[in-house]
This record gives C-alpha cells, structure tokens and sequence, in this order.
C-alpha cells in the first residue's frame, strides 16, 4: 500500500485523470464491441434512423415518418446518433459505435472529477477516489451497453455545468474579500 500510495503522490494530476479516463474507457469499449451485436429499436433510433433517412426530426403524431410512439425527445443526442446512422450502414456496426462513444463519454464524466475537485477546492485524492469509484462502477457499464446512451452524455453536460457554476461562485466569493 505505501508503495501505491507513493506511486500516486509522484504523478501529475492530468497523469492520474489520464489513467481514470482509461480505467474507464478500455473495459467499457471491449467489453461493448464485444458483446452489443446492434442497435435496439427504441424510440431514439428510430428517430435517429428517420434523421439519418432525410425525413427529419419527426412529429410524435406523424403518420408518414414511422419513429414510434412520440418523438418528444430533445434532439442534440438524437442528431448525434443520426450523424453516426449516416455513417455507418449496418445495425451491428451503428450499434458497436454507440458503445464506443457513449464510453467515451463515461471516461470523460469519470476523469472530470479532477477538474471539478479543483473547482471546488478539493484535494486531488478526492478526485482520484471519486474517479477511480465512477470508473469501476458496474452500472455504467451496464447503461452503455444497453443503449441508454443519453443518460451519460446527459451527466457530462451536467459535470461541466457543476464545474462552471462552482468556478461562478469561487470568482463571486474572492471579489467580495
């Protein structure tokens, strides 16, 4: 333990996010193109597969765009899924991508606990656990690998909205000392 704890105390703190972000990423990717064989037909793919179609974002009550029961989804994650359908061709091969991106965007909400540890004047051993904890959590990966993609995309908007927040408050409290 002390030699881990010397190991960690002679690295940089970009060097430690660096290893949570890949902590993250690698079992996540490998595991994901492994085993995901393609894409679910949700609701979001479908409007993803009607965007990617040319038909646009389509109306919930549509009767000539064929997206599932309601279409009442905000659309930054639905266009990022229809540009990766436009891409790529195959449900295996749209399905595989969404898994490497949706881990991507877990490895930057698990390494981003540096930053936002920094925001609100933690130690950086705060991050680290913090990191390490959200890097091995099963429930990530189960979310990447059944197509819930929003969701973590969704908590690396709210991760950076904390950080920029506590950055506001950190600049208000040092300009009224």
């Amino acid at each position: 333990m002390p030699r881990l704890l010397e190991f960690i105390a002679a690295r940089s703190t970009r060097q430690l996010a660096l290893l949570v972000f890949l902590l993250a990423l690698v079992p996540r990717v490998t595991f994901g193109v492994l085993y995901f064989h393609g894409i679910d037909y949700v609701e979001l793919d479908l409007i993803a597969k009607s965007i990617a179609a040319g038909h646009g974002f389509a109306n919930a009550f549509s009767l000539d765009v064929p997206t599932g029961p309601s279409a009442l989804n905000s659309p930054l994650y639905v266009y990022l899924k229809a540009g990766v359908f436009t891409l790529f061709r195959d449900d295996v091969s749209r399905g595989r991508v969404m898994v490497i991106l949706s881990s991507l965007f877990t490895a930057l909400v698990c390494a981003s606990w540096f930053w936002l540890c920094r925001q609100v004047q933690l130690p950086r051993w705060t991050a680290l656990a913090a990191g390490l904890m959200s890097a091995i959590l099963p429930v990530y990966g189960w979310l990447e690998m059944q197509g819930t993609y929003e969701i973590v995309l969704t908590a690396l908007f709210v991760t950076a909205l904390l950080g920029i927040t506590a950055r506001h408050w950190s600049n208000e409290g040092s300009n009224h000392a």
